[in-house]
């Protein structure tokens, strides 16, 4: 089923997902600001710039991730584009946080990748790079931004020549769940092929013409749109939620001890109940899955697995729960 924008939805909300912590220990990076509605241009580099896909295999195996993702969480994804050591993501953030979304897609493609070619550490460079827009005067720019990408690299010499990007999903020869298709080519026209044609007219017209540089700064708009987006920005409140309290949660909702937690121990039942405080303070705190870590004594690699094993079945009952408890949904 077809995901609508949210921006045209009446209940518009708008908040930051930020976080506010209450333990000494870890001094947490400044929060990305997230609008729910907003539209945002996602780009991830290769660590060093080094190649992120090596074979055919490895950019359907990101493309399955991204489909995975996209029906797990809460977000329109519009257009995207694999480059070999790098790639282009336009998201309308829904509820779930933009960070909790490229975290999980990131490390799971991380674990992929590291397993298949046999190696260790990093595969993206540092934090992936979030530019807030202006849907009103650059969306439809920005979609073709990102499909002639492989143009602009001069890998080839028109889009329909380069297979991985959703400029072959617009034109109807490739079908997909993923990508919002129908409500961009309706801003062409109401009736499909004519859409169609236009839309590949608006992308061919683009192929010559040197469009605005949609991968500096943290957001994209004129001094009027930027003005109004700061004004909106002071208004809304931050959600603070404590890895203690979603802590608490977790051991109120298990009935586990939240000492336990934190002893050395292969447990099972620990480490789920672990797993489920990553998830809901990745998901709904904005905590990075370092400053979890560090909050249950536990290195990255092992928060990681327990998060990816309790996401696949975690009761969507509890999530409600503690949606309803916290964040007033």
């Amino acid at each position: 089923m077809s995901k609508l924008p949210l921006y045209h939805q009446a209940d518009n909300r708008q908040i930051i997902d930020g976080v506010r912590l209450k333990y000494s220990s870890i001094m947490a990076r400044k929060p990305r600001i997230e609008i729910e509605g907003g539209l945002y241009h996602l780009i991830v580099r290769g660590n060093h710039k080094e190649d992120i896909f090596l074979e055919e295999r490895d950019y359907r195996k990101f493309l399955e991730l991204l489909q995975k993702y996209y029906k797990k969480f809460d977000f329109v994804l519009y257009a995207y584009v694999l480059m070999r050591n790098h790639f282009h993501l336009l998201v309308e953030k829904g509820y779930t946080s933009i960070s909790s979304i490229m975290q999980g897609l990131n490390q799971s493609y991380t674990q992929y990748f590291n397993k298949k070619y046999h190696k260790t550490g990093h595969l993206f460079q540092g934090r992936y790079k979030s530019i807030l827009c202006d849907k009103n005067s650059y969306f439809l720019h920005l979609v073709r931004y990102i499909h002639l990408n492989p143009v602009r690299a001069e890998i080839v010499s028109s889009p329909d020549e380069y297979r991985w990007s959703s400029h072959h999903i617009y034109m109807g020869r490739i079908k997909s769940e993923i990508i919002n298709r129908m409500f961009v080519l309706g801003l062409f026209s109401e009736d499909l092929e004519k859409a169609t044609k236009q839309y590949e007219k608006f992308i061919i017209d683009g192929m010559g013409v040197v469009d605005k540089d949609f991968e500096k700064g943290t957001y994209i708009g004129d001094k009027e749109s930027i003005e109004n987006v700061k004004k909106e920005l002071h208004s809304i409140p931050v959600i603070q939620l404590s890895l203690d309290t979603i802590t608490d949660f977790v051991c109120k909702s298990t009935g586990i001890e939240k000492e336990k937690l934190f002893l050395i121990s292969r447990n099972r039942i620990s480490a789920r109940a672990r797993g489920m405080v990553g998830y809901l303070a990745r998901q709904f705190g904005g905590y990075t899955v370092t400053e979890i870590g560090q909050y249950l004594h536990k290195g990255i690699a092992a928060i990681s697995y327990m998060i990816i094993k309790v996401e696949e079945n975690i009761p969507e009952e509890l999530i409600q729960e503690f949606k309803e408890k916290y964040l007033n949904t």
